[in-house]
């Protein structure tokens, strides 16, 4: 028990010594393995039973509710005799028709009752069906508006117009009206769609004739026109220069339409179009919102180093420069300078001078006092802005060192650029399960809540529906928080694995026996390799760690969201009160903080873990120590990364929609431009994120390699950046070369004859 309570069974002097006994253990190993050890250690293992348990506990609940919950009140509807449609009895109808759905929606606003007819198949426009149910309101329904199948239910969406084609007119030369018509060209059109002065080059259609009978032509003259048209030849139809043809658009429309049943059928309508082009286009779609968003934002990755270095010289050269401007203007406006110079400048500019009036004179000969002090005040400024612009000259060195690094190992492992998609999918998944286990909670009849919380509750509706209500209510907040766990475990998941990744080729590139799954200029190399051998090692060593901090960051998630679910219910049920609302926003914006001072420290204690092997409270405090020495890298690393996510998230999306619009049809470009920046966007920020972490975690890297090894485990570029200077000799050299070129490597395991 001493041996593991060392604070409670032994004084103070022996458990520092304890104490020292085990870093230098630690140290020693350290040397032996300086990047991810190859003597790992499960760490936070009493964590990783309680994640799977919680785990395996959803998903009993999950399987349970799968055989108490009733589907089909969601997979079927129910015809007007309560009958669901796909049922024993009704399999050859699975789908339901709502024929008269607007006199529905009057009767009951809610539509909790709906008229229904079971189909086979959903009707289109024009349509009619059968209902052959004794009790039917009628046996036979109209259908004005076409449909498309949603979950089992025929859903009326808008159209455009049904067109119907008409003969074939002659508009030039033009008609020769004769009766009886004896030739075609003596059979005319209608006046009342001025169509009279053109002449038939075939059959006349029933719509025509019709027209006919209306403009008080006789059924003779009808028929001998019928007989004119009946034997039009191909010189007949040479002789016509200038053809017409005559399209009559056809629309139904109910005389007691509602509103709602409009909105819902023009929303519907929208809906079906959209996904129709959306199916068309697809292969653009995914061209130039997944691949061609991937390339473009790994060249602004690539980039990026570049163009902060000169971004920032250019931001910081006009800031001087603006800030010298004002300085110069409030000693003039204090009278120490003259002001010629400025004055000179403006006339270089077309500016003319405006003279002042003795009043104006007087007003600013009380404020000179004022000027001076405040051009002192910025004078001084200006001069430790400079100093400090000088002193951090250094550390914008090592972001760069940082960044130009990050791109070259994204460029020897791009496989770590299409982790997070796995990392998504997996998401997806998740969350798809949850949901179907929330709306199976939805659906459970309330006897089976009720039997299964073991309540003893009398045959009163109103206090079952309670019950039932709350457990249905409880049970979502779980589905809230699971989801919220499984989230930030995919994420902790993703940096470790990248982190895990990174720090291997770190410590291990230039080691031949060890340097399997450092990138493409490793023996064994094939895509996805450093992944492999980091997430291999992440499952086998570190589950417990990511469960517990994935579980803290969730955790810290739940008093905001209930502060936001509190305030909506007090919104709902009281008047607002001015303070009470000020001191919940304050509240929130408190939670809010902690929230994000709480990911940013988890997310980086995984990046420890990794590069370390730590658990994750102790990981968490290398955390803080590395904050605590590098307080302007760190931040200067976080500002660099959060540049890059915004610059990526803005020239993605718009570069991949711009690039594409020649690619898209004109009609539904809204729609294919909004998806395909949706996507791009997606992927310029897991792309982003991927930089993230690969920057951080060299950053921790490059610390623990100086702490450590002197720094002589870095690339040259970081060395040069972080002022490392190695002495002869302690350059890191692979341990298969030592023995040839006679070298005795610090750091690394002696090699004795035994391993020979």
């Amino acid at each position: 028990m001493g041996g593991v309570l060392p604070c409670c069974s032994r004084d103070e002097h022996e458990a520092r010594e304890l104490a020292e006994a085990q870093e230098a253990e630690e140290n020693e190993e350290d040397e032996v393995n300086p990047g991810p050890t190859a003597k790992r250690r499960c760490t936070d293992v009493l964590c990783l039973p309680f994640f799977l348990v919680y785990l395996a506990t959803f998903a009993a609940v999950c399987v349970w509710l799968r055989h108490v919950s009733d589907l089909r009140v969601l997979e079927h509807g129910m015809d007007h005799n309560g009958n669901f449609c796909g049922s024993r009895t009704r399999k050859d109808t699975p789908l339901i028709y709502y024929p008269r759905l607007h006199a529905d929606y009057r009767e009951d606003r809610t539509l909790t009752t709906k008229y229904g007819v079971c189909v086979a198949s959903c009707p289109g426009k024009g349509d009619t069906i059968k209902d052959s149910s004794p009790d039917a309101r009628q046996h036979t329904w109209f259908v004005p508006l076409a449909t498309f199948p949603i979950a089992n239910r025929c859903l009326p969406y808008k159209t455009e117009g049904g067109v119907q084609q008409g003969p074939e007119l002659c508009a030039w030369p033009p008609c020769l009206p004769d009766s009886p018509a004896r030739y075609a060209r003596n059979v005319c059109g209608l006046k009342k769609d001025h169509t009279d002065e053109y002449w038939l080059l075939g059959q006349p259609d029933e719509s025509l004739k019709r027209g006919w009978v209306d403009e008080s032509v006789q059924q003779q003259e009808i028929n001998e026109r019928c007989k004119a048209t009946a034997h039009i030849n191909e010189t007949v139809q040479k002789s016509c220069e200038i053809k017409v043809v005559k399209k009559v658009n056809l629309e139904f429309q109910q005389n007691d339409e509602t509103m709602v049943l409009q909105l819902v059928s023009h929303y519907t309508g929208l809906f079906f179009t959209n996904a129709k082009v959306l199916q068309d286009n697809w292969a653009t779609i995914v061209f130039f919102g997944v691949l061609g968003a991937m390339i473009l934002s790994f060249i602004i990755i690539v980039s990026f180093s570049s163009c902060v270095q000169c971004a920032t010289y250019t931001f910081v050269s006009l800031m001087l420069l603006a800030l010298s401007a004002l300085n110069y203007i409030l000693f003039v406006r204090a009278n120490v300078l003259s002001g010629r110079t400025g004055k000179k400048i403006t006339a270089l500019f077309g500016q003319q001078q405006i003279e002042k009036s003795e009043l104006l004179m007087a007003s600013e000969s009380e404020w000179q006092s004022t000027y001076l002090v405040g051009a002192v005040c910025l004078s001084i400024g200006i001069v430790l802005l400079c100093c400090l612009l000088h002193a951090l000259t250094s550390k914008l060195n090592i972001l760069i060192a940082l960044l130009n690094q990050s791109a070259q190992t994204l460029r020897e492992m791009p496989s770590l650029l299409c982790f997070p998609f796995l990392g998504l999918a997996s998401l997806i998944c998740c969350s798809l399960l949850l949901m179907g286990a929330a709306v199976r909670v939805m659906v459970v009849q309330p006897k089976v809540v009720v039997d299964w919380l073991e309540m003893n509750i009398e045959d009163d509706g109103m206090v079952l529906q309670e019950h039932v209500h709350t457990a249905r209510k409880m049970f979502l907040y779980a589905v809230v928080f699971s989801f919220l766990w499984l989230y930030f475990f995919h994420r902790a998941l993703f940096s470790t694995t990248v982190a895990g990744a990174i720090s291997h080729w770190y410590f291990y590139r230039n080691d031949p026996e060890r340097n399997a799954g450092t990138g493409r200029y490793s023996q064994g190399y094939f895509f996805g390799r450093p992944v492999l051998f980091a997430l291999g090692r992440v499952l086998r060593y570190h589950l417990g760690s990511i469960a517990m901090g994935s579980f803290l960051v969730a955790a810290c998630h739940v008093p905001r969201l209930a502060l936001e679910y509190a305030t909506q219910q007090l919104k709902q049920e009281t008047a607002p009160n001015p303070l009470a609302a000020t001191v919940v926003r304050i509240t929130g914006c408190c939670l809010w903080c902690f929230e994000k001072c709480m990911k940013y420290l988890t997310d980086q204690a995984f990046i420890q873990i990794s590069v370390t092997g730590k658990p994750f409270c102790r990981a968490a405090v290398k955390v803080a120590d590395l904050i605590v020495r590098h307080p302007v890298q760190a931040a200067m690393d976080s500002l660099a990364s959060s540049t890059l996510e915004i610059l990526a998230c803005l020239l993605v999306p718009a570069a991949m929609v711009f690039s594409s619009s020649i690619f898209l049809p004109v009609n539904g470009w809204g729609v294919c431009a909004s998806t395909i920046a949706g996507l791009s966007y997606m992927v310029a920020r897991m792309v982003a994120g991927v930089y993230d972490v690969v920057l951080s975690a060299l950053f921790v890297c490059l610390i623990r390699d100086e702490d450590k090894f002197q720094g002589r485990y870095g690339p040259r570029e970081l060395q040069i950046a972080f002022g490392i200077k190695l002495p002869l000799g302690s350059q890191a050299v692979p341990s298969a070369l030592a023995e040839p070129l006679g070298v005795e490597l610090p750091g690394l395991p002696e090699r004795r004859s035994s391993d020979v």
